[in-house]
């Protein structure tokens, strides 16, 4: 469990959240986010279970894994689309520029791509079953 609050550090700076964000979506306290992320508390199974469903990521690389294998906000954003049997990588803005949803010079916030990332991770069984 050594490696759990520096991953859990590193995840929350690449998804952009601060301890208190991080806090309200666990319905914890800051300071229990903080002694997480300093080792100096072990979360629940629940935690675990909600950090490993809002980071995409294994419970097993959760506590065990160096950060450096887990998914990061920007590979759920480039997001590869295939042109003449030519992989290129676009952005998800450039998608949302592309089918519509954003005006050509418009750009997604960092906050903004997180409060998507949130909707997706949450609502992923919801989507899947759209047709």
């Amino acid at each position: 469990m050594e490696k759990f609050g520096n991953n859990l550090r590193q995840l929350r700076y690449h998804y952009n959240l601060s301890q208190i964000d991080l806090a309200r979506i666990l319905n914890v306290t800051r300071s229990t986010i903080c002694m997480y992320e300093t080792n100096r508390r072990i979360p629940s199974v629940y935690i675990l279970l909600e950090l490993s469903k809002r980071f995409n990521i294994s419970i097993d690389s959760l506590i065990n894994s160096d950060y450096t294998n887990t998914p990061t906000l920007k590979s759920y954003f480039n997001l590869k689309e295939n042109n003449d049997n030519n992989n290129k990588s676009i952005s998800f803005n450039d998608l949302l520029i592309k089918y519509g949803y954003l005006k050509t010079n418009e750009k997604l916030s960092n906050k903004e791509l997180n409060i998507i990332m949130n909707f997706l991770v949450n609502n992923k069984e919801f989507i899947k079953n759209q047709k």
